[in-house]
């Protein structure tokens, strides 16, 4: 015989509109790693080259936008923890 799986109590979403934004657990433990990504554009280079961009293609064309949101991110994030150093 096959258990039966209880099923989940599902919450009506109206009934979570006061508290949805809020953790459902305490974030102490909860750790994040900020740092560029071990390959740049990761997306992009999945895709492939869009057949609809000339040369030199969209890397190439969107490879300054990427890097100085990637310094701009890196900037923020450290700059918050030395505030609260």
């Amino acid at each position: 015989e096959e258990d039966e799986e209880e099923a989940e109590a599902v919450i009506p979403l109206d009934d979570l509109l006061d508290s949805f934004w809020e953790f459902g657990a305490p974030t102490d433990e909860f750790s994040v790693a900020i740092r560029p990504p071990a390959i740049e554009m990761p997306l992009l280079k999945r895709l492939g080259e869009a057949s609809f961009v000339r040369d030199p293609g969209l890397q190439i064309l969107l490879t300054p936008a990427y890097q100085a949101i990637t310094e701009s991110v890196l900037t923020m994030a450290y700059k918050e923890d030395a505030i609260e150093e």
